[in-house]
């Protein structure tokens, strides 16, 4: 391995593990803010990379460094990671990792057959999360590259000859492998009048194999089994009022875990939309709820609570301002209905939060329409 790629490799770990850390345990630790801790480590990279000539050198080292770069970068606009991961997959596929190792006649190197898996199909996952985030269809899809192997990273050596057998007990690889179980399903693109069916039996495969044996205790081990019972939920499309209630209780379960805090600023970037959305819509075309639906309406309160930056962070916060806006549809349709029973009306905190919010920002557009008004000629 170069120096240059050492460096670029080094220096995205960092990136990586800085982005990992929250404002107050980087200055604590570090003694710097966590904005420009983290810039300084993605400058470097980016140098590293270019001195490396990461365009034209086919290197597996150099493509593991842009995808840490780019994990460094979770928090950006999902638009621009779009655009820099589309560079990542074509330099993976022109190295031909979309194709098993075996395939192309590396069965005799088994580390290196296994580290390509390992990088490969932690780029289809970050293709069908960013693809779900900006609308786009995914761009991994056709691949022959088996899922890595459930093993420790102990298990495997520069010098080994032969295949380690996999682990029945839990891992290394077993959070990684349940994600990659569930994306190769949905790689896979079966077809409607069958994908239910299908879908129950990875249910129960993954549950058989990895979930029923996970320990909460272990705090990797208990978010593989929320983050695996929320993709599964995520899967079935929140077609049901339970089922996407379940999906948005996940999440709140994984933050209100202090053991589970470390993980945060991944779990943020999987963040299951789709749940609340369905939520909310369901809430406001049926305004008489019932024990379930308020059950839901509350789950979504303690969302909210566990989410400030859908409120402190409105202006920026794509996911924050649509949610607002529905869960405003939905109470006032409520409200209009307790209204006209005659029942009490108590407006939730968080309602009343978004209703300051709504008030100030019409305000503010009032007022740049009036500036813009001065400029016009006379």
């Amino acid at each position: 391995m170069s120096t240059q790629t050492t460096t670029a490799l080094r220096a995205s770990i960092c990136a990586a593990a800085v982005a990992s850390l929250s404002v107050r345990e980087c200055l604590e630790t570090f003694h710097e803010r966590r904005d420009v801790l983290l810039q300084s480590w993605q400058d470097t990279t980016r140098a590293a990379l270019v001195e490396a000539g990461f365009l034209r050198n086919a290197d597996l080292n150099l493509l593991a460094a842009q995808l840490l770069l780019l994990t460094s970068m979770l928090d950006n606009d999902p638009n621009e990671l779009w655009s820099l991961f589309g560079t990542v997959l074509r330099l993976a596929q022109s190295q031909g990792l979309h194709r098993d190792g075996e395939v192309l006649g590396l069965k005799k190197n088994v580390l290196e057959s296994e580290m390509r898996r390992r990088v490969w199909w932690y780029l289809v996952t970050l293709d069908a999360r960013l693809a779900e985030l900006v609308g786009a269809d995914t761009s991994s899809a056709r691949t022959d590259t088996r899922i890595p192997l459930h093993v420790n990273d102990a298990d495997l050596a520069p010098d080994m000859q032969s295949v380690p057998p996999e682990r029945a007990e839990a891992c290394d690889m077993t959070f990684c492998r349940l994600k990659y179980e569930i994306a190769q399903f949905t790689a896979r693109k079966p077809p409607l009048p069958t994908q239910s069916l299908l879908l129950s039996q990875l249910e129960g495969s993954l549950e058989a194999r990895y979930l029923r044996s996970l320990d909460p205790v272990d705090p990797v081990q208990f978010l593989s089994s929320l983050a695996t019972r929320s993709s599964l939920c995520k899967l079935r499309q929140a077609t049901t009022l339970s089922l996407a209630d379940r999906t948005v209780a996940y999440d709140n379960l994984i933050h209100a875990s202090p053991s589970l805090a470390r993980f945060l600023w991944h779990v943020r970037f999987f963040f299951p939309w789709g749940a609340p959305v369905f939520t909310l819509q369901f809430l406001a075309a049926h305004p008489d709820w019932d024990a379930a639906a308020t059950k839901a309406f509350n789950t979504l309160l303690q969302l909210y609570a566990h989410h400030p930056e859908f409120l402190e962070e409105a202006a920026t916060n794509v996911t924050g301002r649509i949610l607002g806006g529905l869960m405003l549809k939905a109470w006032a349709v409520r409200e209009s209905f307790l209204k006209e029973k005659g029942g009490d009306v108590n407006v939730p905190a968080t309602v009343e939060a978004l209703q300051v919010r709504q008030a100030v920002e019409q305000v503010d557009a009032s007022i740049d329409l009036l500036d813009w008004s001065w400029d016009i000629p006379y």
